[in-house]
Parts: C-alpha cells; structure tokens; sequence
C-alpha cells in the first residue's frame, strides 16, 4: 500500500467512526460534494479521481465535517467562510507545519511542484498550506526557515542585496504597479534615482532596525530606516520577493517551537 493509499484509509475511516457514508459516483460537473439530510451525512466523490487528486478531494470534504455544511438555505457569505474553512482543514492535515518546514529546507527541493510531489499533494494544496502558516505568524520561506533553524546565525552577516533596478528599462510592470500603489504623491524623479533611493536601504540595517522590540509600526521603521515610509515599504516588498524574512516575528522569536 502506497502512502497516498494509506492516507484516503485514514480519511475513510475518520468518516466511518462519525457515521458518515463516502460514495463513488459519477459525477459531470464537479468533483465532490458534501450532504447532510436528516442528520445523516454523505460525502460523494467522482469515481474517476485517483491518487493525489482523490485524496485531496476526500480530505477537502472531510474538513466540511469540522468547519461546517452548508445546504439550500446556507447564505454565499457563510458558504464561503465554509469553504475556506474546509480547505485550510485540508491543507493543514495533508501538510503539517513539521513536515513543511521539512520539505522546505530539503537542498534537492528546487521549486513548489517538487516539493508538493514530496508532499503527496498537488501544488494547490501546498500554496494553501503556506498561506495558513504565513497568516498565523510561521516563517515559510526556505531563507526564513534556514534562520529559525539555525543554520543562518546571523541575518544581518547576509550580503546585501543588489539595487532594485540597474537600468531604467530593466523595471518589471510589478515593480512599477508597486511604485504605483504606494507613492501616491510622486515627484518628476527618473527612475534611476527613484531605484537609488530603495538601494539605500541595506537589508542589514533592515533586519537590525526591525529586531528591536520597540518598532511599533511603518512610520517608527521608516525614521529608524531615515527614509520614508513608502520607500521602506518597497524595500520591503523587494527584500520578500527575494525570499528573505521581513516581519518581526520572523526575526526576533525562536520558532523552532512551532516544529509540531
């Protein structure tokens, strides 16, 4: 019995200890649902899945159960609060935070597509997964993670990052979207000196300015940083984008303890 096998058998029978009937059916126009008729509930898979797509479908329907069923009368809002539900419930229990930070730190994990294959989840499942763990706080990217762990002892010994842009027309439509977005008061500056001015900010000073407790919020960060808040604020957008921890608590706390 393969793993992926062993993991429906579980789901199989988390379902059959709370009374709940999974069926194989043909299904046209979707891949699974959930049904709760007189307090008895059923769950239907279409009998064409298999493998990763089967078990994910089967965890996803099994999550309902926990988060909630919605039927005829259940309002769009709640549906989605549902669903949303359903799914973290999915990606939590495919996917623990122990064996993501795992696959994460793997040196031979080059991209999502490996590491949800190591996983036995499809890439939908792992992005899921991490954006639950980012919300709660975790450190998800494998620099933050090789912090947390120890093996970077001091970000600030990182070197530091190349200037956002060497030439005018190497800016991506992101970055300009980003400029966009946060310099709503923008002055008659070329490009090459808007780039000078997120150069400026060292991602060493960055770490050492947000390691310290007393850092509140944007503003205090950008005086600390004496730049503006804008800028500080692209800084940090492009030291992310570069999969390097930004957020304090990544920083300052020893989430070695979250390894559950």
């Amino acid at each position: 019995m393969s793993d992926i096998d062993g993991m429906i058998l579980d789901l199989h029978n988390i379902a059959e200890n709370r009374n709940i009937k999974v069926a194989y059916r043909y299904l046209p126009d979707k891949k699974s649902f959930i049904v709760s008729r007189n307090e008895k509930t059923y769950v239907c898979l279409d009998a064409r899945l298999t493998g990763v797509d089967e078990l994910v479908q089967l965890t996803h329907e099994t999550g309902h159960v926990f988060c909630g069923i919605s039927d005829e009368y259940t309002p769009k809002w709640l549906d989605d609060i549902y669903e949303r539900k359903a799914w973290n419930w999915a990606a939590t229990y495919l996917v623990p935070y122990k064996d993501y930070s795992a696959i994460m730190r793997d040196p031979f994990v080059d991209n999502d597509e490996e590491a949800a294959a190591k996983a036995n989840v499809t890439v939908e499942i792992l992005h899921k997964a991490r954006k639950y763990y980012y919300n709660l706080g975790l450190p998800v990217t494998k620099a933050a993670l090789e912090y947390a762990y120890g093996k970077i002892e001091q970000l600030e010994t990182i070197t530091d990052l190349p200037t956002l842009v060497d030439h005018d027309n190497d800016i991506t439509e992101n970055e300009k979207h980003f400029s966009n977005r946060h310099v709503p008061h923008r002055t008659n500056k070329t490009q090459s000196q808007k780039q000078y001015d997120i150069s400026r900010i060292k991602y060493s000073d960055y770490v050492k300015i947000m390691k310290q407790p007393n850092i509140m919020c944007d503003i205090e960060l950008a005086e600390e940083l004496n730049t503006s808040v804008a800028q500080m604020r692209r800084a940090r957008w492009y030291f992310r984008s570069q999969g390097l921890p930004v957020r304090q608590g990544e920083l300052i706390i020893d989430w070695r303890q979250w390894n559950y």
